[in-house]
């Protein structure tokens, strides 16, 4: 019994000995015990990469790229970490699919930088990377936001550009769905009323799908006009038959086929002369009339 009571005493000095040396060694010198302390910081093991991100006038976002941008204090250049610039391409087909918004890119800026309106000359060197990538210069407005902290630590600053969708100005939202709501459109059809080149088509579709998600009980009326060549009667069936391509293609692309009507003209409503080739090609055609 002696001795057991000998060799727990024995245990309990040589732990103490043990956590004494732990606490004095690994913390006090290499600060890696009790991380509640508030002179040690806590790392988080998860680092989330650093996105652009590209946010509606609600603040929501739309978009988050693995992009990084970089800026540099009291320059107005504009560094980006990769040379893809894929993320241009999801900002245009979100332009095109919705005509009553605008972008608007924000170059932050700090007080204690020297260059005049430099927040606003970093947002335009983004605009002309836009304008590259085949999007509507029309559709980028450029400002600048005062940061005081964005060069706190040093002298470049990641990210520290501000990109919004917006809405219109009223007065272009009206005059752009005056110019839906009365479409024309040369579109080449093969000999037996196919759609040949859906280009033109394509972009008028992706604002036609809007207009009808605000005015969801407007009707669509498709009319065929051609040239005056061959019969008269002929050629009624023949633009009947190329609105009718024309439906067909709206409603392949989504649109409701009860909204939608095909009519024919034919040759009777020419809008150039109809004796030259040059107002031929203009008098085919297909004329699209929305009704609210």
């Amino acid at each position: 019994m002696l001795n057991f009571s000998k060799a727990i005493l024995t245990f309990v000095i040589w732990s103490s000995i043990a956590l004494t040396f732990h606490y004095f060694v690994s913390n006090k010198i290499f600060h890696n015990c009790f991380p509640e302390n508030e002179d040690t910081p806590l790392i988080s093991s998860k680092i989330e990469p650093l996105k652009m991100v590209v946010t509606s006038t609600n603040n929501d976002t739309i978009f988050a790229f693995n992009q990084k941008i970089i800026i540099i204090k009291n320059t107005d250049s504009v560094l980006l970490a990769s040379e893809n610039y894929n993320f241009t391409d999801s900002i245009n087909d979100y332009l095109l699919n919705n005509y009553d918004k605008n972008i608007l890119i924000s170059g932050f800026y700090s007080s204690t930088e020297n260059l005049k309106n430099i927040g606003v000359k970093r947002a335009k060197f983004l605009k002309n990377i836009f304008n590259a990538s085949t999007i509507n210069p029309h559709r980028i407005e450029t400002a600048q936001i005062e940061n005081f902290e964005i060069f706190k630590k040093n002298n470049t600053a990641i990210n520290a550009i501000k990109f919004e969708f917006k809405n219109r100005n009223q007065q272009e939202i009206d005059s752009l769905e005056t110019a839906i709501s009365n479409k024309t459109l040369h579109i080449n059809f093969t000999d037996d009323h196919k759609i040949i080149d859906s280009l033109q088509l394509n972009k008028y579709i992706s604002y036609l799908r809007r207009y009808f998600e605000k005015y969801n009980e407007s009707e669509i009326i498709i009319t065929g006009h051609t040239d005056n060549d061959g019969f008269y009667q002929n050629n009624v069936i023949k633009g009947l038959n190329w609105a009718n391509a024309t439906r067909d293609y709206l409603i392949k692309k989504g649109l409701n086929s009860t909204k939608i009507k095909a009519s024919s003209k034919g040759e009777s409503e020419p809008i150039a002369n109809k004796y030259t080739e040059e107002g031929k090609a203009k008098n085919r055609r297909i004329e699209i009339k929305i009704i609210k």
